[in-house]
């Protein structure tokens, strides 16, 4: 490892990693990015169920003091973790790359993708571990089976089980894009939005489409995939979110007393931006730069009710 006197904030890459997406995934659309500037703290939890909606006797005699009311918080703890990666940049490379190669600014970006799809992998994992019981299911018939599936059926079960379990409504649906292909073709799904369509101006059936029919704000569809072979080996891939649907309700904004299914806190110290800090340092003995591209996360499941899981909608 280098001196610590050797390692400086490159803000200029730190400032263009935060600036440039890197596709689209199902975690950032489901984990409401929530800033804090202690790694490990506490968080409310306000009851949903109970918060606001018990039927209480609130008549009041004449002279009569009010009934005292109150609601009930509970506390939820979170610890975010380092997530690091670097690359060698050496002056050989440097130097003889063509001029639209930046070689430091390609090697960042490499790093940052590598770790984000980690991150994607590690949400799905833990999506799949908070949403067991009431909160998933596996209907009989899948949506590429257009005689017997129903997607209407499937979905308006998983709102009606968010909104019984939370009282909130979901308003996101994650969903690979094998899937998304097969529900936009379902003829039920057709049926309602195809009409008045020419051969110069078709009709169209797209997210935005899917979205009013289930009453959505957004409809995110992924297609990231991970290898699951050794390094060096035949490339062996797989769809990180395979043929599950995920719905939810995810605030637009993380507010306090803002019931919320899921948070990403990000460690927001030690100069980093959002959450993300790159780091450069020279290695003399190897007549090269060293880049290393650093994330401080946790993913957290805080209202395991307000999200549910449709599992295997293809076969």
């Amino acid at each position: 490892m280098p001196d610590v006197s050797a390692v400086n904030t490159d803000k200029a890459l730190t400032n263009l990693a935060i600036q440039i997406p890197n596709g689209t995934y199902g975690g950032d659309a489901l984990f409401s990015v929530l800033p804090v500037k202690d790694q490990t703290g506490v968080y409310n939890i306000f009851d949903t169920v109970r918060l606001g909606i018990s039927d209480l006797d609130d008549s009041r005699a004449p002279g009569a003091e009010a009934k005292d009311d109150d609601f009930d918080v509970t506390q939820g703890t979170y610890a975010v973790a380092g997530h690091s990666r670097r690359a060698i940049v050496s002056d050989e490379e440097r130097n003889n790359a063509d001029a639209p190669i930046r070689p430091m600014l390609q090697k960042t970006m490499f790093l940052l993708g590598r770790m984000q799809l980690r991150r994607e992998v590690l949400a799905k994992t833990i999506l799949d571990a908070a949403l067991t019981g009431a909160q998933t299911s596996d209907p009989t018939h899948e949506w590429d089976d257009y005689t017997n599936g129903d997607p209407f059926a499937d979905i308006h079960l998983a709102q009606n089980a968010v909104e019984d379990a939370s009282t909130l409504t979901p308003n996101v649906m994650v969903l690979d894009s094998k899937v998304y292909r097969s529900l936009i073709g379902h003829p039920d799904i057709v049926a309602r939005v195809v009409a008045g369509g020419t051969n110069q101006n078709p009709a169209m059936v797209g997210k935005q489409a899917i979205a009013a029919l289930f009453d959505l704000d957004e409809v995110v569809v992924v297609n990231c995939q991970v290898n699951g072979a050794i390094q060096g080996q035949t490339a062996s891939l797989s769809r990180i979110w395979g043929s599950d649907v995920y719905v939810a309700h995810v605030p637009k904004v993380v507010a306090p007393q803002q019931p919320t299914f899921a948070v990403r806190p990000s460690w927001i110290g030690s100069d980093s931006i959002q959450g993300i800090r790159i780091d450069r340092w020279r290695e003399p003995k190897r007549v090269a730069d060293r880049v290393q591209a650093n994330i401080w996360y946790q993913l957290k499941v805080t209202l395991a009710g307000a999200g549910y899981r449709l599992q295997n909608r293809l076969t």
